[in-house]
């Protein structure tokens, strides 16, 4: 099973490095820092080629042009969203299909970590953010991600989605002992 979650996880990297290639992500082009937002590799020789992903010698007038008309982009996209579930689901965005990514009873964790790093890395490359407590263990996380990849989504260029696993009721957390929602309650926040 190593052999396929390697050949998996690299297959992970060739996405990212493609959407990196075709559409940065926002929050990198932002200047908004992600740790999980870390060039890929390959990049360096398609910027060389291409040039580079900056702004150098765009005129100050052009450049609030283009922040402009990315503004529009996203206000459209948003309200694409809001009228619609999408079409695809996030394996077809990415590129796989869910029959790739193996139940998580089938891994052990060292394997779970290696394919949720690899995830959440490609949804940060893609504009999603996931939301989960950090010290929550890939065995907790891994099928949350794998579920939600199943549902309808629409793709953003401008702009990122935050996806949340849990509604802030402790009760109900399906991050378990590790939920941080008590954390942001009323109570705690008093």
């Amino acid at each position: 099973m190593q052999t396929y979650i390697n050949q998996l996880t690299h297959d992970i990297e060739q996405a990212i490095l493609r959407r990196w290639i075709e559409c940065p992500p926002h929050f990198f082009e932002a200047g908004i820092p992600d740790p999980y937002l870390i060039e890929p590799e390959g990049l360096e020789k398609f910027k060389a080629k291409k040039g580079s992903f900056d702004e150098a010698g765009i005129s100050p007038e052009s450049k609030e042009m283009m922040d402009e008309l990315e503004f529009e982009k996203t206000i459209a996209e948003v309200e694409e969203y809001v009228e619609s579930d999408g079409p695809h689901n996030m394996f077809y965005h990415f590129g796989f299909k869910k029959e790739e990514f193996p139940p998580a009873e089938k891994l052990s964790d060292g394997q779970l970590e290696q394919l949720t790093n690899a995830i959440v890395r490609m949804w940060a490359t893609f504009n999603y953010t996931a939301v989960f407590p950090m010290d929550t263990p890939a065995r907790i996380i891994y099928p949350l991600l794998r579920r939600k990849m199943n549902e309808p989504t629409l793709l953003f260029e401008n702009g990122n989605m935050g996806i949340e696993f849990c509604h802030y009721d402790p009760d109900d957390c399906p991050f378990g002992e590790y939920c941080d929602c008590k954390d942001y309650s009323l109570e705690a926040l008093v």
